[in-house]
């Protein structure tokens, strides 16, 4: 799947127990009551049940949890600008959602986590001057050659504010429901979240308020949502393909929802194909 320069197009690479039990004593029978006091011996056989001390044992089955350990990968990469310069970004930060691995950039933009639950894994960054990026991985099937992430530069989201007449407010999110392939032009999206009117990119690149996709030749657009309030996510996404020419699908996991992140952008990643 090709990577593009435009301020939202993301590069896709595109988921036993033991138990102890104690004896009886017994007394002897013959003379009268002596047998009797024999009887008391017998019930020193009860403290053999103190074996039963022994099931405290189970206590070592804790030790299964050991073998249900989750399998887990190092991801590797570098965070660039989502821009024409493509610049790499040091000091950014860059996390696993829903845990609490995180890490930041060194001086060339580089990045390392270590023991990321292997899977379906949204990855989120931050960096300061930016707007970031909530990024879908199959880790390792997608990351074992490296994890490129992005950043959107400030001035990037101002100039769609201003070119669209619109205010994008950082403590919102924004949805980029990117067709990367197969797509003609008309492909449309819905959010299960309230927003802005959608919009695209026409032949020039230049932002469009459309409810359809405008696709390149190559089979890509994009259905652009902006001023998602965070406590509205997760949400859900699905695609719709033109009538009669393409059929379209949500690349992610049926049942994907999507984190909506103060001033991110998340990514959703579709593809069309011909109709039957």
């Amino acid at each position: 799947m090709p990577s593009y320069l435009r301020v939202f197009a993301i590069a896709l690479f595109g988921l036993s127990l033991a138990a102890c039990s104690g004896d009886d004593g017994g007394g002897n029978a013959g003379t009268g009551g002596t047998a009797g006091t024999g009887g008391t011996a017998g019930t020193g056989g009860t403290a053999g049940t103190g074996g039963t001390a022994g099931t405290g044992g189970t206590a070592g089955t804790g030790g299964t949890a050991g073998a249900g350990g989750t399998a887990t990968s190092t991801v590797s990469g570098v965070v660039y600008t989502r821009d024409l310069a493509e610049n790499t970004v040091s000091g950014a930060a860059v996390s696993v959602v829903g845990t609490q691995l995180s890490t930041t950039t060194d001086q060339a933009g580089r990045f390392t986590l270590e023991n990321v639950p292997n899977g379906a894994q949204f990855f989120a960054t931050e960096a300061a001057g930016n707007w970031g990026v909530v990024d879908y991985w199959d880790v390792p099937d997608e990351t074992q050659f490296g994890a490129d992430f992005g950043v959107i530069p400030d001035s990037e989201i101002a100039a769609l504010a201003q070119a669209l007449g619109r205010t994008i407010s950082a403590a919102d999110g924004i949805v980029d429901v990117t067709f990367y392939e197969g797509a003609v032009g008309g492909e449309t999206a819905t959010i299960s979240a309230a927003s802005d009117d959608p919009f695209t990119f026409d032949a020039a690149d230049e932002p469009v308020e459309q409810a359809g996709v405008i696709a390149d030749v190559d089979g890509f657009g994009e259905l652009i949502y902006t001023s998602i309030n965070t406590g509205d996510g997760p949400i859900t996404a699905t695609v719709a393909g033109v009538p009669g020419t393409t059929t379209c699908f949500v690349d992610e996991d049926a049942g994907t929802t999507y984190p909506i992140i103060e001033k991110s952008a998340t990514i959703v990643y579709a593809y069309c194909v011909a109709a039957p």
